[in-house]
């Protein structure tokens, strides 16, 4: 069975953002964050505690894995230094006007080292390597979800703050489960505001889990150029891919105008459009002995996904050759 993130520089992103969208201006030092064995929003909770700053001054366009080698550009208030922590980079590179939020970047290029490959995985990548474009289902992938986030988000869009707040204690960070434990203290029954105590990208990537969570049913389901991410939004989506997205949401005990969380107002919670099929042009490297796992060989891949795309996803469904040849792309 073939292994990747076998060591953080197996898994090598670089974010791809073209900060001349940003206006000429002081407010906002522009970075390029290099991390690894962090997640992005650790690494920012790390350099908000050594800066003394609030988290919403820091700014980055995606979330980038943990167990990788990454690269993204971040933006911090009023700050102009480079430092050095343990597994973080941050190089500063000019500064402007507008903090980076998410969504800002492009795309992110990914070289990855596949391991513990045996005789059927090579076949497989042989017959992928004629291949000048593959395409595969642009589904969520498991760093969108991670321990517990599809669960949080249906809770909070349940408006059942108790039990969100409950499940958030069980993984978040030292810094948030702290914030969150002082406000249970001073007022031990008041879940909601213990939530408004963290930070707003956190609690919007719960309920966007849970929203992923429904497109990637949605997807796997129904051929279509583009499917929305369900939200409040009911009129976005064709006749026959809105009942039965009601069907879901009627199982899971919610309707559209769940996602609309009042208590919450600065929690972001309508969809957007996304692309079924995501088209990618691959550079497959040789096959090589895998120093690692002993009779087994390896192989460096390298390629470009859009923003919001998954390399695990893509890799996934190379193996179980769900992949789709160029010629065929436009037919699934």
């Amino acid at each position: 069975m073939y292994k990747i993130k076998i060591i953080p520089e197996d898994f090598f992103v670089k974010e791809i953002l073209d900060l001349s969208q940003f206006s000429e201006g002081k407010r906002y030092g522009y970075f390029i964050l290099k991390k690894k064995n962090l997640n992005t929003m650790d690494a920012v909770e790390r350099i908000a505690e050594y800066f003394k700053l609030p988290l919403k001054d820091i700014g980055f366009a995606g979330i980038k894995d943990k167990n990788a080698v990454t690269e993204q550009y971040i933006s911090i208030k009023g700050i102009k230094k480079d430092i050095a922590l343990k597994d973080i980079q941050l190089k500063y590179v000019k500064c402007g006007n507008e903090p980076i939020s998410l969504g800002m970047n492009k795309s992110n290029l990914f070289e990855i080292t596949i391991r513990n490959l045996g005789k059927d995985e090579i076949k497989i990548i042989d017959e992928y390597r004629n291949c000048k474009k593959l395409g595969f289902i642009n589904y969520f992938g498991e760093q969108r979800f991670s321990r517990n986030n599809i669960e949080i988000g249906r809770y909070i869009i349940k408006k059942n703050f108790r039990k969100a707040v409950e499940l958030i204690l069980k993984t978040a960070s030292k810094k948030t489960k702290k914030l969150i434990e002082e406000k249970m203290q001073k007022s031990p029954n008041d879940y909601l505001n213990a939530l408004k105590t963290i930070n707003r990208k956190l609690l919007s990537l719960y309920i966007h889990s849970f929203q992923s969570y429904l497109w990637n049913k949605l997807a796997e389901e129904f051929k279509a150029p583009e499917i929305y991410i369900p939200g409040f939004e009911e009129d976005k989506f064709s006749p026959e891919i809105k009942k039965r997205l009601m069907e879901y949401l009627k199982k899971e005990g919610i309707g559209f105008r769940d996602f609309i969380i009042r208590q919450i107002p600065n929690v972001f919670t309508n969809g957007t459009s996304r692309k079924r099929i995501i088209e990618v042009h691959v550079n497959f490297g040789k096959i090589e002995k895998d120093e690692r796992f002993e009779n087994k060989k390896k192989i460096k891949i390298g390629f470009e996904l859009p923003k919001g795309s998954y390399a695990t996803v893509f890799i996934g469904e190379l193996f179980k050759k769900q992949l789709i040849c160029q010629d065929k792309i436009q037919r699934v």
